[in-house]
C-alpha cells in the first residue's frame, strides 16, 4: 500500500487515491477552502520525495502553477494522485507559513530570530498573493472550459459548503491561537475573523440556489430573527380653523 508523509506524519494512502483526500482523511494540516475542485490553491503542496509516485500535473494545476514552480516540485493536491507503491513526502503551504510564523511570533523566537521571521513572513504572503492574482486568468478560463465539458458542476457549491463546515472548529482554534505575541491593537481584527467563521457556512450555502431559505409574506420581523420593532410615528393631527 502506499504511504504519503504528510508534514513529517505518515499515513496510508490507495492507488488513484489524491493526495488531498490522504491529508483530508488523516486532517491533516492542508488547506481544501474550494472543496477540492481546483479552483482556490489552498491545497499547495511541495513534495519533498517520491514525485515519480504520483500522476503528471494536469491542465487544472498548470493553469495555477507555472513551471518555475512545478520544477520546484509544487502540485496541488486536490489533483495530484497516487499512481503506484511507493513514499510520498510533502509540506504544506500551511505547515510552511506555521512555521515561518513561529519563527516570527513563536514563544522560543530569539530578538534576532523575530526581525528576521517578520520580513520573511510578509515576503512569503506577499509573493504567495501576487501569484495567486497573477493565475487569476488563467484559472477563470480553465474553470469555464470544465463546465463546458462537464467536468466542473455545480456539485462543487456543495463541496465549498462542506468544506468550510468541516474545518470551522479547526479555524477558529487556530485563529484565536495567533494572537499570541501579537500588539493588543491585532487582537480586534482576529476577533472579528473567528465571528466571521462561524457563520461562513450558513453565508456560502444561501449563495448558491436552494440553499436560501424563505419565508412567507405574512411573517414579521421579530419572527424572522431581525429583532426590529418598529414603533409608532408622534405624528399629532390638527384640525384647520
Amino acid at each position: 500500500m502506499p504511504k504519503v508523509i504528510v508534514n513529517g506524519k505518515e499515513e496510508q494512502a490507495f492507488v488513484e487515491e489524491t493526495l488531498l483526500a490522504v491529508g483530508r482523511k488523516h486532517k491533516a494540516h492542508i488547506g481544501y477552502a474550494c472543496g477540492g475542485n481546483g479552483l482556490c490553491q489552498t491545497c499547495d503542496v511541495v513534495i519533498d520525495e517520491g514525485s515519480e509516485f504520483l500522476s503528471e500535473p494536469n491542465d487544472v494545476e498548470r493553469a495555477w502553477t507555472p513551471e518555475r514552480k512545478l520544477k520546484k516540485g509544487h502540485r496541488l493536491a486536490c489533483q495530484a494522485k497516487v499512481m503506484k507503491e511507493g513514499t510520498v513526502s510533502l509540506t504544506t503551504r500551511p505547515e510552511k507559513a506555521l512555521v515561518i510564523y513561529n519563527k516570527a511570533f513563536g514563544s522560543e523566537a530569539s530578538t534576532g530570530n523575530r526581525f528576521s521571521g517578520v520580513a520573511e513572513l510578509f515576503a512569503f504572503l506577499g509573493i504567495e498573493t501576487i501569484e495567486h492574482v497573477a493565475a487569476m486568468p488563467f484559472v477563470l478560463i480553465n474553470a469555464v472550459k470544465r463546465m463546458s465539458d462537464g467536468r466542473l458542476t455545480d456539485q462543487s457549491a456543495t463541496d465549498v459548503t462542506e468544506a468550510w463546515s468541516e474545518r470551522k472548529d479547526e479555524l477558529q482554534d487556530i485563529t484565536s491561537k495567533m494572537t499570541f505575541g501579537l500588539s493588543e491593537s491585532i487582537k480586534p481584527l482576529l476577533t472579528s475573523l473567528q465571528s466571521l467563521l462561524q457563520t461562513l457556512p450558513s453565508t456560502l450555502s444561501s449563495m448558491f440556489p436552494g440553499g436560501r431559505s424563505t419565508q412567507s409574506s405574512g411573517s414579521t420581523n421579530e419572527q424572522s430573527g431581525g429583532g426590529v420593532k418598529v414603533e409608532n410615528l408622534p405624528i399629532e393631527l390638527v384640525k384647520k380653523a
